[in-house]
């Protein structure tokens, strides 16, 4: 698990300092407090290519194309938003310990300065533009560089290649790759796990009697057989919450110290499903030693993680992000006990 989180100059967070995870790590806030901006810190240092910063711009809604501009304009386009406050000049730096693969860290700045000579005469004059250079130091203390370039035919990414176990980052309001969903279910099932998965699943919603992996037109998908038609129809298709809840337990289920981050973990599911789906989360966890980071504005979620822990709490945290009156973020970190006795009085909002 990942034990302390330090960040320096990403997105809203100059400094901030957070000891003493735990497995289940619920973050609360207003709109825009850095909630979302936390997560990203986090699977930034654990991911290992800048591909995923260019993905994080598309789930917040932010067009990534550009067109007739130079590569520095591109460059800083792409890029400069990450750094606090635009100032790119300052290395972003986020490091993570904890006691497995997850102590990464990762170091992102502007490199030597290089000159853009354009080709065609209605191109801009010549540019000299600093491109980025991503460092990530992995648990054995190797370095793993990785450079952005922009190109006539795309955005190049040069750098070695890190063979990096499962992490997980679920974005709101964006779809799971059903190719990447059947390939954890797979791996499940060669493991021989797929029956009691799908059986936890099944409890809760018991109009769906089955989940194995069909193939269309060459692609595998997740299908569910409904009990009362003997249909079977895409996952996808029964309900975009049920797919995407049972995608975040997948991810707990399939490989084991895993971390699973969540943004706006409520999405999609009906309250009266809430108490069941945590004690399922809850139980993959702690059986597969993985670790959820969750933000939710729901506080009946919050009501029905600690409803379902019951007195087993020592393993949860709620982190809550505030804004200070000169826009900076404000971070309080609650134990198991002190959240379960706030979430029960009505004091969490």
């Amino acid at each position: 698990m990942i034990k302390t989180i330090d960040i320096n100059n990403f997105r809203c967070f100059e400094r901030l300092h957070i000891e003493g995870c735990r497995r289940i790590n619920i973050i609360v806030g207003d709109n825009g407090a850095g909630k979302t901006s936390l997560l990203e810190a986090i699977f930034l240092a654990l991911s290992g290519s800048p591909e995923v910063a260019v993905r994080f711009r598309q789930q917040r809604g932010i067009e990534g194309t550009y067109f007739q501009a130079s590569a520095a304009i591109i460059t800083e386009a792409l890029w400069r938003d990450f750094f606090y406050r635009g100032e790119w000049d300052h290395p972003i730096s986020i490091e993570l310990a904890g006691d497995g693969p997850d102590t990464r860290a990762v170091v992102v700045g502007r490199g030597v300065s290089q000159l853009t000579i354009p080709l065609q005469p209605s191109q801009n004059e010549e540019v000299r533009s600093a491109p980025l250079v991503f460092q990530w130091r992995d648990a054995g203390g190797n370095i793993h560089v990785r450079t952005p370039q922009v190109t006539a035919q795309g955005l190049k990414i040069d750098g070695n290649e890190e063979s990096l176990p499962d992490f997980f980052y679920f974005a709101a309001n964006q779809p799971i790759s059903s190719v990447e969903a059947a390939g954890r279910f797979s791996q499940l099932s060669r493991s021989n796990r797929v029956e009691n998965f799908v059986k936890l699943f099944t409890e809760e919603y018991k109009w769906i009697e089955d989940i194995n992996i069909e193939v269309v037109a060459g692609s595998p998908l997740l299908y569910a057989t409904m009990r009362f038609t003997r249909e079977k129809l895409a996952l996808g298709n029964v309900s975009g919450g049920i797919n995407r809840l049972f995608n975040l337990m997948l991810a707990l289920a399939s490989a084991n110290s895993t971390v699973v981050l969540v943004d706006e973990v409520e999405d999609g599911i009906y309250h009266k499903h809430h108490q069941a789906m945590w004690r399922a989360m809850l139980s993959l966890a702690r059986q597969n030693n993985g670790q959820i980071i969750a933000t939710t504005h729901s506080e009946e979620w919050l009501g029905a993680l600690f409803d379902a822990a019951g007195e087993n709490v020592s393993d949860i945290a709620l982190w809550r992000i505030e804004r200070s009156e000169n826009g900076q973020p404000i971070f309080r970190q609650f134990s198991g006990p002190q959240s379960s006795a706030a979430v029960k009085a009505g004091e969490v909002r």
